[in-house]
């Protein structure tokens, strides 16, 4: 379907147009169509964008095949340009040759074919940019896009969609990105509080990629107790006791590096207590039965001599008493008098 649209430089007189609103998709045909008013017998030209006569009433004057006559009346020259390409994009000139020449100007636009492509993805600073250069007549853009990934981005298709007026439908290309990371280690043990004879059981968890190529337990500033049993991510201790408080470690190597979580672990005994913080369990004795013991001694002891101060200091007034009896009235004499 085609439609129009109007130029006008002298009123009335002398109109010229392109086709499709002045836009054609490259590889599509244009038509250009000049139009007099009041016609005198006088010849009509088109020349491109480049002046160069394309038709001179019915005479071709570029040898073009691409150009080819439509209409030749005293009123109208309509021409045609097929395959168009970029090369093509201009202003286009219809000059009426009356006695005043009378010229009337179009713009033909060449919308290039696009395309979407997949293209790598760098992880960098944020930004964007645009490219655009022309490639054997061909419009070609780029738009290259840098973020910085996270584990969190690995796996996630990247979309790119591309809207144009040459485009009967968005063009879309996808992708999606693959993240390396190291390892991203935490421990988990479902056994809270542990106690004497309890058994304990952590459990490393570790993402990455690629996927570690090592994982080890250790116990740091020690050896392993010889009732720890190792499986894989897995730590098993049987039967507990306070010999075996300390802080073990899950350490998980790849290639990009290493990365280890600790467990802090102290095993209970009577009267004793557990908290948490926002990234750890502990399990913290507060007292033992010996210590209960030596806090009730040291008590004893400050009563025991609190009692022996209070009788020292009742005997020291009682016998005292009548001195200081003495001693004050001699005062309220002598100030009174």
């Amino acid at each position: 379907m085609m439609l129009f649209v109007l130029f006008f430089l002298h009123t009335g007189q002398l109109r010229a147009w392109a086709s499709s609103n002045g836009s054609v998709v490259a590889g599509h045909e244009a038509r250009l169509t000049c139009q007099v008013d009041h016609p005198d017998g006088s010849p009509i030209e088109w020349s491109n964008p480049a002046q160069q006569t394309l038709y001179f009433d019915n005479k071709k004057g570029l040898k073009d095949v691409r150009v080819s006559l439509v209409v030749q009346t005293q009123e109208e020259l309509t021409i045609s340009l097929a395959n168009t390409s970029l090369a093509d994009d201009g202003v286009y000139t219809c000059i009426f040759f009356s006695k005043t020449t009378r010229l009337a100007n179009t713009t033909l636009t060449v919308l290039g074919k696009y395309d979407v492509h997949k293209v790598p993805f760098c992880c960098a600073s944020a930004g964007e940019s645009w490219e655009e250069r022309n490639e054997d007549g061909v419009l070609v853009l780029w738009r290259n896009v840098e973020f910085t990934a996270t584990p969190d981005d690995d796996g996630r298709p990247i979309i790119c969609q591309m809207e144009h007026p040459a485009l009967l439908h968005p063009l879309r290309a996808q992708q999606t990105i693959e993240v390396h990371y190291k390892p991203r280690v935490s421990i988990w043990s479902a056994d809270m509080p542990l106690r004497e004879g309890d058994r304990l059981e952590l459990t490393c968890h570790t993402t990455s990629k690629p996927s570690p190529g090592s994982l080890q337990w250790m116990r740091i500033g020690g050896d392993m107790p010889e009732r720890a049993n190792v499986s894989g991510n897995h730590l098993v201790i049987m039967s507990l006791n306070k010999t075996d408080n300390g802080t073990y470690r899950c350490q998980a190597n790849n290639s990009l590096g290493s990365s280890s979580q600790d467990f802090q672990l102290v095993v209970l005994g009577e009267g004793a207590h557990m908290f948490t913080d926002e990234l750890h369990f502990y399990i913290v004795p507060l007292t033992s039965r010996g210590d209960y013991a030596l806090v009730g001694g040291i008590v004893a002891v400050v009563v025991f001599a609190s009692l022996c101060l209070l009788v020292i200091l009742g005997r020291y007034l009682s016998r005292h008493k009548g001195m200081m009896l003495f001693h004050l009235t001699q005062f309220e004499l002598a100030f009174f008098t």
